[in-house]
C-alpha cells in the first residue's frame, strides 16, 4: 500500500517565503557593496597594467607608447575624464592621438558606475624608449559612483614606475556622487 502524498500547507509556504525575504533583504546591500568595490579595484588594476604594458612596449620596441582616455568618437580625450575607457597606442610621432588604427594596441573599458579622473594638466601618459615618462607625475583617481565607497589611486612617476594605492571610504579624492 502506498503512503498518502503530503503537500505544503499555505501557512508553511508563507513562513518559508518570509524567511527567504528576510535573508535576501539582509544579503543584497552587502552584495551591492562588494560588487562596487570589486569594480573599482578591477578598474585600478587594469589601469596599472595598461600603463606598465605601454612602458614595457616602449622599452622593448624602442618607440614611444602612450595611454590616453577614450571619448565617444574613439579618439583621445583631453579633459582628464577616463570613465569611458582608455587605449594604449604606438606613438612614434609623439602626438595627442594615434595616427592609424594599426597603432592601437589595446582598448580597455571599466565597468559602469566607475569614475576615473586624472590630475589637472596631464590627460595622458607617454613612455619613451628608455622607459621614463617625461612631464609631471600622473595620478588617476578611481572612485565608485556609489556613496561612501573605497577608491583607489594609480600613480605614475617620471621614472615610468606605476603604483596603486587604496583610498579609504569617505576620502576627499572620492567625493560622494
Amino acid at each position: 500500500m502506498t503512503a498518502p502524498l503530503r503537500a505544503f500547507t499555505l501557512l508553511e509556504l508563507a513562513v518559508a517565503l518570509a524567511i527567504a525575504a528576510v535573508v535576501l533583504a539582509a544579503g543584497v546591500p552587502g552584495f551591492i557593496h562588494l560588487r562596487a568595490y570589486a569594480q573599482t579595484r578591477s578598474a585600478s588594476h587594469l589601469l596599472g597594467t595598461s600603463l606598465a604594458s605601454a612602458r614595457m612596449l616602449a622599452v622593448s620596441q624602442g618607440v614611444p607608447y602612450s595611454v590616453c582616455p577614450t571619448g565617444p568618437d574613439g579618439g583621445c580625450r583631453q579633459d582628464g575624464v577616463w570613465d569611458q575607457g582608455w587605449m594604449v597606442f604606438r606613438d612614434a610621432a609623439r602626438g595627442e592621438q594615434p595616427h592609424k588604427t594599426a597603432d592601437v594596441v589595446a582598448v580597455q573599458r571599466p565597468a559602469a558606475g566607475v569614475r576615473i579622473r586624472s590630475t589637472a594638466g596631464r590627460s595622458q601618459a607617454r613612455f619613451l624608449p628608455l622607459g621614463h615618462a617625461p612631464g609631471s607625475n600622473l595620478t588617476l583617481t578611481v572612485c565608485s559612483a556609489r556613496r561612501g565607497m573605497e577608491g583607489a589611486r594609480v600613480v605614475m612617476g617620471n621614472s615610468g614606475r606605476v603604483r596603486t594605492e587604496r583610498l579609504p571610504s569617505g576620502h576627499p579624492d572620492c567625493p560622494d556622487a
